[in-house]
């Protein structure tokens, strides 16, 4: 990563950066507590040939991080960390990249282009405009889920923000009262 890289400005990119694709789920492997190991209290099967991460998860412990599955204790952070990359390794499931700058300044630029062109093509029939709109904000959002889906983040807020804000403008200027220019 650099420190301009997808929605990320001015990141601390020292070192090896890379974006978790988060399972779906807060634990991605089973959980055995230090007193079940000391007492023989879990299945072999369970460490055998897997990656054993050792590590505190006690509430009284304060780890615990931001994702966005919730506050996950930094331990579950590295398990879901190791998981992606892993995954990516074997194939099973895509690291999440980006596009540069320019492509996504391009994709936002275009969302705005069409807000443009849907009120100047509706401006007559609001309900139809409303109807349109809705139905726009559902493609941005629906090609934005489904590239992330295959691994390719895209701008969906300031995309959704640049389509509202040229229609709500483009609405204001061509229904706004029209003035008479003097001559002299």
């Amino acid at each position: 990563m650099s420190s301009h890289s997808g929605s990320y400005q001015n990141l601390d990119a020292r070192g090896y950066q890379v974006l978790i694709n988060y399972r779906n789920t807060p634990q991605v492997a089973q959980s055995i507590s230090l007193r079940d190991v000391l007492n023989s209290k879990y299945h072999p099967t369970w460490i055998e040939n897997h990656v054993v991460l050792i590590g505190v998860t006690a509430s009284s412990v304060d780890s615990d991080q931001d994702t966005p599955l919730g506050k996950l204790p930094k331990l579950h952070v590295q398990a879901q960390m190791l998981s992606s990359i892993l995954s990516a390794s074997e194939g099973e499931r895509p690291q999440i990249s980006w596009l540069p700058i320019w492509v996504d300044t391009l994709w936002i630029g275009c969302w705005s282009l069409v807000g443009t062109g849907l009120v100047l093509y509706w401006r007559s029939r609001l309900i139809w405009l409303w109807s349109a709109s809705v139905i726009t904000w559902g493609i941005v959002y629906g090609i934005c889920w489904a590239l992330l889906i295959v691994g390719l983040w895209l701008p969906l807020i300031p995309a959704a923000i640049a389509l509202f804000i040229t229609e709500a403008f483009t609405v204001y200027w061509i229904s706004r009262p029209k003035t008479k220019e003097t001559s002299f």
